[in-house]
């Protein structure tokens, strides 16, 4: 797959279920995942964040930036 690349979706599976308000859930079929799944809060700040910006384009320091807003570790400052 390249970067923006259109994938064009299985209509035979059925398509997942995200939940984002209270708690985070994933449905596939009969697969069921809540926000427990997630490593950590930043985890869960950053599965958000790809999901409702799932059709832009993110450069990392936008994913940088929702994760930690301006308060950033120094190990970020090697990343961007």
């Amino acid at each position: 797959m390249r970067v923006g690349q259109v994938v064009e979706p299985n209509l035979k599976e059925p398509l997942p279920r995200i939940y984002l308000t209270g708690r985070i859930y994933v449905e596939h079929g009969s697969a069921v995942r809540d926000e427990t799944s997630l490593p950590s809060r930043q985890g869960r700040l950053l599965f958000c964040f790809l999901v409702l910006n799932q059709t832009l384009p993110l450069a990392r320091h936008d994913l940088v930036s929702a994760v930690w807003g301006e308060s950033l570790p120094e190990a970020v400052d090697e990343l961007c």
